[in-house]
């Protein structure tokens, strides 16, 4: 049986595989600070933080959305989630995402800049499957595997980056946690 640890490694190894960005970090206010550079790097302008705890840790010049998540939605440049779990053996994300603001914010985007927690990643969807039938039992459950930044090939069989959701992953991992 494989370690917490090697499932960290694992999910980095295999989330890279499908082109998602990874770093590690300690801290929340290290992942934001991430996420002001990110945008400071890519000449945006506004990050989607749907969750208003941590949007009050943006102290930035960039716009920064919560409540207005919404009508701003095709201004959205960057949006910035915590998720629920990692998949280790896919390098995929969990997210709960009933409320539409999470949801505006993870495919509206151009980048998603997306936070796990290294003691939710899990080897196998299976090792999630309790968790998610317990989720279920909510009136209306809408939960998001994302793998990768958005991609398909169904025209022609050329890939094509970008077109159902953003063009870009980064997903970090909050070390110790």
């Amino acid at each position: 049986m494989q370690t917490k640890v090697n499932y960290i490694a694992e999910f980095v190894n295999n989330a890279e595989k499908v082109s998602a960005v990874v770093s590690k970090k300690r801290t929340m206010d290290e992942a934001v600070l991430y996420c002001i550079e990110l945008c400071n790097q890519n000449n945006q302008k506004s990050i989607a933080v749907p969750n208003i705890l941590l949007a009050k840790l943006f102290k930035t010049k960039h716009k920064v959305l919560s409540d207005d998540i919404y009508d701003e939605r095709a201004n959205i440049d960057i949006g910035f989630t915590l998720c629920d779990h990692g998949i280790a053996n896919t390098g995929t994300l969990v997210l709960n995402s009933s409320n539409e603001k999470t949801r505006i914010a993870t495919m509206l985007c151009d980048i998603h800049v997306a936070v796990v927690k290294e003691s939710t990643v899990v080897q196998n969807a299976k090792a999630l499957s309790e968790t998610l039938k317990d989720g279920m039992n909510e009136n209306s459950d809408y939960t998001a595997f994302i793998t990768g930044a958005s991609r398909t090939a169904d025209i022609e069989r050329t890939l094509a980056i970008g077109v159902h959701g953003p063009l870009e992953l980064h997903i970090i991992v909050l070390e110790g946690s």
